[in-house]
This record gives structure tokens, sequence and C-alpha cells, in this order.
């Protein structure tokens, strides 16, 4: 598919003619221009089309799917940037503005460059539109992308598309850039499966193992591939080292986190020891009632300037959190600085306490969901006495390392997590690495509190991660009508029995915030998207649109300026109708109203179910954990263990239980990442008791 950005000077009236001034970046000597269909073209102004005929006739081409560039918005900056008063939307008369402004000419380049900036973010944002983006996600790879590749970007993109990979999850996007090129193809599938799976490297076996498309493809790239891999590597995308291909970005990154972690590692605080200890001895009930595993992760925490607490899902980590470790450092120092973060808003809200921020990571550091700083102070240091990131095995690299750069050296860090739950969905293993590394002091906890002692689900979740099932011949999982339910069925019977069980327990007593429905998947059959349309009907029967007042709902992204971020649940308040359509929700979270209109309140989702990935973190009296056979890509072992233990009271699982016990022999697929290797390199850590 080839585009071209053209200037217009008139339009021809009666026949479907246009004629250009030049065509504006590959500078060729087209006069006119045929295009398909109705379309009004404006005097002087610029658009993207795309080529459907090279050599129509002598110095004429054919074209389709036109689209204006937005110069109102260019004009608008560039008078905002510069305190112009240009009216022009074009640059043919752009040009001629500047040129007469009485400034020095210097600034008038300094301006027009700015202008042909402009220029290019739209023409590359019009190209991702025509690639089946969205206007705000183009809008936010365009200004990106221009960033580094400049006045290039367009014409960038179009001969690498792949140097989309480190912009966009839109993997079709840039599938259908790559068609045109045998090489192409091949570097997109390529990198896609490192991308879509968080390896940071793949070995050249893997990728002569991959599928690349029809027989005669793969053939013809099993023998070009390795020019191909050399081709990448002189791009920059790669790095081609010890038969490994690495992705550049993600190579430099974990190089940079084992000097991060090794200086960390390096030191320790032993002057407070005798605080510590003092600390410790008080004559107080909290304290007393820690456990030795608490205690030593409450002392380590002090002591050591990273350290990491695991344990599985209600051994009381962030009781060992709030009223030991905090407590700890604002008796050390009253006026300690200690600041909470994790992956999502869920994470955080666990402990509240008015006197200790807790944020979403992207929130702390001013980051948008791609990482791109919001502000422009990224060089300056965070000084903290304590840092708590939660939930550790949800945060991907990216997060670890922003976080380990813009956080001083003298600040102590805490990492909690479960070692057996979901990890992190992006690249990387870092907390795995961390505890496996066995570099870094770490405390595992044991002793269950969230469940009653006898808990099937704490004796059943245990069995899980050992690899257990229903039909162990040895040590099966424990299945009742009590606190472990287990009814199979069919994938077309799933449904139907989902909505029975929540009618029962509604019946019973139980509240509908007392239930969660999950499921591996969002969009599929029996995904969480299904779910919660049929289950919204479930409690509201004449339910006439998507939200209704009183029902459950989750922000599904950060919202910085709403102060909402993504993994907050609430309830609507109220709704606003006109023509029969949806135009307002207010939802409340903890008592505060949030206004949503229009395009904004696709932010939000119902939440009567959600995907495992979605709950981490939570917990919830009953969970109905859904297992469709089409499910079976996507579930293993950890996943189905953090399913079952978000419930503290009761777990109904619902579906194929043939599927539910193979899912649990499987192990979660493995990420390529160099920095467990590197973490080992590093001399055994000093305890100090």
């Amino acid at each position: 598919m080839e585009f071209k950005v053209l200037e217009v000077i008139y339009q021809h009236k009666k026949t479907t003619k246009v004629k250009i001034k030049k065509e504006i970046y590959n500078g060729t000597a087209i006069e006119y221009l045929h295009y398909k269909g109705n379309y009004t073209f404006k005097r002087h102004e610029v658009y993207i089309a795309e080529v459907i005929d090279n050599e129509l006739n002598g110095n004429e081409i054919g074209i389709k799917n036109i689209r204006k560039i937005g110069y109102n918005k260019l004009i608008k900056r560039l008078n905002k940037k510069f305190k112009l008063n240009i009216d022009s939307g074009y640059m043919y008369f752009i040009r001629g503005e500047v040129s007469k402004l009485n400034i020095d000419e210097h600034k008038k380049s300094e301006i027009l460059k700015e202008a042909e900036y402009m220029i290019e973010e739209d023409i590359t944002e019009s190209l991702l539109n025509s690639y089946g983006m969205t206007q705000k996600e183009s809008s936010n790879i365009s200004s990106r992308i221009v960033e580094k590749y400049g006045l290039n970007t367009y014409n960038t993109i179009l001969e690498k598309p792949y140097v989309l990979f480190e912009y966009t999850d839109k993997f079709e996007v840039i599938e259908e850039l790559s068609k045109k090129e045998e090489e192409l193809k091949c570097i997109f599938i390529v990198l896609k499966y490192m991308y879509k799976n968080g390896h940071t490297f793949a070995t050249k076996h893997d990728l002569k193992e991959l599928k690349y498309g029809t027989k005669e493809l793969n053939y013809s790239i099993s023998k070009n591939i390795d020019t191909y891999l050399e081709n990448l590597h002189n791009s920059g995308v790669a790095l081609i080292k010890n038969d490994r291909i690495y992705i550049k970005r993600y190579y430099d990154i974990e190089d940079e986190l084992e000097d991060m972690i090794r200086a960390r590692v390096g030191i320790k605080d032993k002057k407070i020891i005798s605080k510590i200890d003092e600390f410790l001895k008080l004559d107080n009930s909290e304290i007393k009632s820690f456990n030795e595993e608490q205690l030593i992760a409450i002392k380590q925490s002090a002591i050591n300037y990273i350290s990491v607490i695991t344990g599985g899902a209600g051994v009381g980590k962030t009781t060992t959190i709030y009223y030991g470790i905090i407590k700890l450092f604002k008796y050390l120092n009253p006026n300690a600085k200690i600041q909470i973060v994790g992956f999502t808003g869920k994470s955080v809200s666990k402990i509240k306490n008015e006197s200790i921020p807790s944020e979403t990571i992207h929130r702390f550091l001013n980051l948008s969901a791609d990482y791109k700083y919001i502000n422009d102070n990224r060089e300056e240091d965070i000084n903290l006495d304590l840092l708590i990131i939660e939930e550790g095995g949800m945060v991907d690299m990216d997060l670890y390392y922003q976080l380990f750069k813009r956080v001083s050296q003298d600040t102590k860090i805490v990492i909690i997590g479960d070692y057996n739950q979901n990890e992190s969905i992006g690249f990387g293993q870092v907390f795995k690495a961390l505890v496996d590394s066995n570099l870094i002091h770490k405390t595992e906890l044991f002793k269950v509190y969230r469940q009653k002692n006898k808990s099937n689900i704490i004796l059943n979740s245990n069995k899980i991660i050992q690899g257990k099932t229903t039909d162990d011949k040895v040590d099966p999982l424990i299945i009742n009508n009590t606190d472990f339910v287990m009814k199979n069925c069919k994938s077309d019977k799933i449904l139907d029995k989902v909505k029975k069980e929540v009618r029962q327990l509604l019946n019973k007593g139980h509240s509908i915030d007392d239930i969660v429905i999950l499921s591996p998947y969002k969009k599929i059959m029996n995904g969480s998207y299904e779910l919660n349309y049929e289950i919204s009907k479930v409690i509201k029967e004449d339910r006439k649109y998507k939200f209704e007042c009183m029902d459950k709902v989750i922000q599904n992204t950060n919202n910085y300026h709403k102060g909402i971020y993504n993994g907050q649940q609430g309830v609507v308040g109220s709704i606003e109708i006109e023509l029969e359509n949806l135009i307002k929700v207010d939802v409340i979270y903890n008592g505060e109203i949030v206004e949503y209109e229009g395009d904004e309140i696709k932010e939000i989702e119902l939440s009567y179910s959600l995907t495992v990935h979605k709950m981490q973190g939570d917990e919830c009296k009953i969970v109905i954990f859904v297992v469709d056979e089409k499910h079976k890509e996507h579930l293993n072992r950890n996943l189905i263990y953090t399913a079952v233990t978000r419930a503290k009271e009761q777990v109904i699982i619902i579906g194929n239980e043939e599927i539910f016990n193979e899912c649990i022999k499987k192990l979660p697929p493995k990420k390529n990442t160099t920095l467990l290797d590197r973490l080992c390199r590093l001399e055994e850590i000093e305890l100090i008791s």
C-alpha cells in the first residue's frame, strides 16, 4: 500500500480529477490525481491519499481513501507556542505569513521547522488511522514516534513498520503494513513472537521453528532468515549476540536493572539494629501477635535497601506491612517519608492510612500507560525513607526499571508478592528473578490468616501448586458442597449454570457484592464481557441500558485528570439519557462521585465478572470460576491458583472438570529473560540476624 501527501491547487468540477501543487514529501512530478467517489477538496489544503494506480495516464495517478490533514489544530498549536496570529490553515500560506513577521530569521526558521514536525505528526496519524487505529491511539503514537524519527517518520513506518512494536500492541496494524515484502513479514512474525510472549530474547532455533505462512514462504524465509535478522540488528531494533536475538531496548534495560540492584544489595544499614530490636521488644499486642517469619521480614526491611516478602494468599503480608514495617519506620523516624505503590489502584487500596500515600506506579512516577512521562522532571530523584511495592509479581520490567531509576539510592525498597500468582503481562519476570536469585533478602510467610484454619480453599490451593487434581489417585483436591464446589458441565451450559448459581446465592441472603465471577478471558465465549451482560440482566431484568443505577463497575484505564485508576471499583449512582442514548454516568468510588460523559463512558465496564488478572490483588467472599474448553490455551496452574485464592469463604468452579485438571498440570509459559542469570553473578547476601 502506497500513500501520497499532496497540496491541492484546484478541483475539476466536471471530472473526478484534482490538480496538485506538488507532492510534498517525495517531490515527484505528478500533476493530476484521479480519485474515486464524491470528495470535495479545498484549494491549498493538504491531503493524504492511497495510491491505486501509479501510471494512469502520463502525469496522472489514481487515488482513494483521501483524508485531509488537520491544519486548524496545527495553526492553533503554532500560534500558542510562538504567540503568533496566523489565520491561514495550510503550509502554502504559513510560509508566506511567517516571512512577513517582524522577527529574526532564526526564529522564522524555528517556527517553520515546528510546523513541519506538526505536519509529520498529522500525516503519521492519518497513516495509522487508515490501518485501523483509533484517533486517540494514532494521535498518541504519532507524537512520540516523530520525536525519535523526525521528518522521516512517515517513510520509516512504510519502510520499516516493525519500529511500531515499541509504541503499540495493535499487532494487526503492523502486520498489515508488513504484507508487501517477505523480509517485513518475517521480521513482523519474529518480533510479534517476542512481544506477545514478553521475551527479551529468542534463539535462532526458536525463530526457525516459527510458522511464517505457506509452505513456500516458510521455505523461502528459512533460507534468508539469517540475512533478515542481520538487517534487523543493523536497524538498531534488535541485537544479535551469542546466537540469541534480543530486543535491543530490553537488553539495555536488563543491563541497567542489574547495575541498580547490585548497588542496593551491596549496602546495609547496620547502625540501626539496636533501635529495631528495641521496637520489637515493645509491650505491644500487635508486635506480640507476629510470628517468627513476620518479625524477620520487619527487621530486614529496615536493614536492607532492597528486600522481598513473599507468601501465599492470606498469610498476613498486608498486616506485616501496616502493623509492622510502617510502624517500625515511624518509630525510627516520626517524619519518615513512606510511599506505597502498585500496578493497579486495587493493589494499593488494601492499606488504608491517610498519613501513608498509596497510588499506582504510573501515577507516582507521572507516567502514562505507555511509560511516557507526563511532566518533564525526568532526571529528578524521588527521595523517600521507604518505598513499598505491592503485588510485585504484577509489575513488569518497564515499570521496575522506571522505579529503580527514579527512586534515590538512600530509599529502602520492600517488594511484596505471591510467587505462585499470575506474572506480569508485560516483559520479563523481575519478581521471580529477585526471589530465585537468592541475592536479595527474602522472607517467605506461611501461616494463613485470611480463611479459617481448616479451610479447603487453603488446602486445595496448596495442592494446586503441587499439581494435584480432582482425580489424583494419591492426594486429590477436596471437593464438597460447602467451601470448594465443582459443577461439571459442557461449554453451552456454563452460562445458565452461572446465572442459576448467582440467583441461588442471592436468595440465600448474599449480596451481589459478596460474589464475583472470574474467567481467564474477556471477549470470547463465557468470557467476562458475556458473563457481565448476562449477570446484569439477572440483577435487573428490565434493563434498558448498558449501565443502570447501582450497577457494579470497574475503571479499565488510568485517568489522571479524574484521579481514578485502572482496577478501581465503584457503583453507578445515576445515569442521564438523551434520545434513548446513555450520555452521562455518575460513579461513586469510596463515597466520591466521578462523572463520565460521552466517550469517557468507555473507560468503565460492568464488574460482576472480571478476568483473573483484573481480580489479582483483591478478594471476595464467594468466587465463581468459569472453566471452558475454549479457555484451555490461557489456563495454567498459576492462573487457577490465583483464581481460587481470591475467595475468602467459598469457591464454586463451573465448567469442564477434565480441562480444569489438565490445566493444573500445565505450568505457565517461561519467558526468555537474562535478569536471573545476571543476578546470579552477584555475591551471596549477608544475612544480619
